[in-house]
């Protein structure tokens, strides 16, 4: 079972009430704070104590725990140095511990971390460096999982803003890289989707020319085409983590929609920034 909110918890504590919570949510069966007492060999009192954020628990009782609320290796070792963390008392050690949970942190809380569409690994990076370096690429290939794209590709050309030599060049692009092939006077999707990891040397270029043209796309539909909303906000800590969960849930739901979506008809462009301007 893999929720990467866990790595967004402060608290071990929290961790083990919103997987319960889960639990009862999502599983068959009973889950409740009696059963993962009992799972933990502690007293119920004591453990809806612990669940409120008023006792803690040991190492085999969280061990326990982790059993009975079905976390992943990677969701235990997380909770396990925060677990230390909370329960050290010397301040070298502390920030040790510290120091390793905001590498946990970094690496869980990237947005790409919650898709499932394949990611390019690092010695792919050069050959489809063209493929993320030039924006229209990427649009032709979107393009043409669409059936009449397929059948005939000059019809792109009536919504980018390129040539028909510009289009030739994307699509022989896209057959080098084994994204198409020519088939029967048509082409033939091979790939469906390539994400770029966000720790790729070209994942700053690359998002600035996404976000560039579709800003340019922006200026020539009617406002009624367009979904658009920015906002500049205050919050809690506690609130920036919260909200961070969600816009990864809300990203992963869109994806699973899009993945099981067998008549794509839309290209569609989504632009997520979710900044703080006091961080660094």
């Amino acid at each position: 079972m893999d929720h990467k909110w866990t790595f967004f918890c402060k608290d071990y504590r929290v961790a083990l009430k919103k997987q319960l919570q889960y639990l009862k949510e999502n599983q068959w069966g009973q889950w409740n704070i009696s059963d993962l007492a009992r799972a933990a060999l502690v007293q119920r009192p004591y453990m809806s104590k612990v669940i409120n954020l008023d006792g803690h628990l040991n190492d085999d009782q969280l061990y326990l725990c982790f059993q009975y609320l079905k976390f992943n290796e990677q969701e235990c070792k997380y909770l396990k140095i925060l677990h230390q963390y909370q329960r050290s008392q010397i301040k070298e050690r502390k920030s040790l511990l510290k120091t390793e949970l905001e590498q946990y942190r970094k690496q869980f809380q990237k947005v790409d971390q919650h898709l499932t569409s394949r990611k390019i690994t690092r010695e792919e990076e050069a050959l489809f460096s063209l493929y993320f370096l030039n924006p229209n690429i990427q649009l032709v290939h979107m393009f043409l999982t669409i059936e009449q794209y397929r059948k005939d590709p000059l019809l792109i050309l009536n919504h980018i803003d390129i040539h028909k030599e510009e289009l030739t060049k994307a699509l022989d692009v896209l057959i080098q890289l084994d994204v198409i092939e020519i088939q029967n006077e048509s082409y033939r999707l091979l790939k469906e989707n390539i994400y770029l990891p966000a720790e790729s040397h070209l994942w700053k270029p690359y998002q600035t020319l996404v976000k560039n043209n579709g800003f340019l796309k922006a200026q020539q539909l009617t406002s009624e085409l367009i979904n658009s909303f920015a906002i500049v906000f205050s919050c809690s800590e506690d609130n920036w983590v919260l909200f961070r969960e969600k816009m990864a849930a809300f990203i992963k739901t869109i994806e699973s929609e899009v993945s099981n979506d067998k008549n794509p008809e839309v290209i569609l462009q989504m632009n997520v920034d979710f900044l703080p301007w006091n961080k660094s």
